[in-house]
């Protein structure tokens, strides 16, 4: 919807300028006029003394006619100043709003869909990428954790395998020991159910698998962060490309906005004052006056 046009202006009138001069004239009428009808007497003010003739200081006014007419004239000087100011004060305003214009007024103005900006992409982790998996894979994923972690609680340092095989190693070397004095004393005796050969040709296969399957988990989950690198790249490539999209449509909006602007700023500083037909009279009586003060 297009800026109303308030019905003082038109095509032809008075431009701001002129009238704002006309409004100063009738100020100065209005002045002129209330100082006469300030200064009404209706008596004579004389003075005289007792040995001397009585002086006249102030007549009083018998015009009585012309007091209808000063207040008519007054009343129309400021009748004329009210359509004047008002025209003006609306025309500035109409200025006003328009210099002020945004992009949103002018989208709403025109109807237009203000552009959104594209909220920033919500970039993957592990766990989306695991969800985007098929059940097999996901399953594989969850399986060589679960063994890459069963196999290192076990041979680790301090796991229950490696702890046995450090105790067998111990008591090959100590095959016995005594505990207690005199005729309480027992004596332990420890026989290896396996040979520490077997044990350790077990242990270096427990510790191959292990490697294998810690291999396998880390090419894994080297697979999942490429992936994670890769869906992020496409994701942040996605938003920039939405941006710029952003960016042009608002670029665009912003140089209708302005040409817009400049086309309305000429429109409405082109508008005429319109002179009402009731004020037709008092312009004219007011543009002699302003002639008049020229001329001088």
């Amino acid at each position: 919807m297009e800026q109303k046009i308030p019905n003082f202006f038109g095509e032809k009138g008075m431009t701001s300028t002129s009238a704002n001069h006309l409004a100063n004239i009738a100020k100065e009428v209005i002045q002129d006029k209330e100082a006469e009808l300030a200064a009404l007497q209706f008596y004579t003010k004389s003075v005289e003394l007792i040995d001397s003739e009585k002086k006249v200081l102030q007549h009083g006014y018998t015009d009585l006619g012309r007091i209808k007419g000063l207040i008519e004239d007054i009343a129309r000087m400021y009748a004329f100043c009210a359509w004047a100011r008002e025209a003006i004060k609306r025309k500035d305003a109409m200025l006003q709003e328009i210099e002020g214009m945004g992009n949103i007024n002018y989208c709403v103005l025109k109807g237009i869909e203000m552009p959104t900006p594209p909220q920033a992409k919500e970039m993957p982790t592990a766990e989306t990428c695991l969800d985007l998996m098929t059940v097999k894979e996901r399953n594989e994923y969850y399986t060589v954790e679960a063994f890459a972690a069963t196999y290192g609680k076990h041979i680790h340092p301090d796991g229950d395998v490696s702890l046995a095989r450090a105790n067998l190693l111990h008591y090959s070397k100590n095959p016995s020991e005594i505990q207690g004095n005199g005729r309480d004393a027992m004596v332990y005796t420890y026989e290896p159910s396996v040979t520490t050969e077997q044990l350790d040709k077990t242990f270096f296969e427990l510790q191959s698998s292990y490697r294998e399957t810690e291999a396998r988990l880390n090419n894994l989950k080297a697979h999942i962060q490429n992936d994670i690198k890769k869906r992020s790249l496409e994701l942040q490539n996605e938003y920039e490309a939405e941006l710029e999209e952003y960016r042009k449509k608002i670029e665009d909006i912003t140089n209708e906005r302005k040409r817009y602007v400049i086309e309305q700023r000429a429109f409405v500083g082109n508008l005429k004052i319109v002179i009402p037909e009731h004020l037709r009279e008092t312009y004219d009586y007011l543009n002699a006056l302003g002639k008049e003060n020229k001329n001088e």
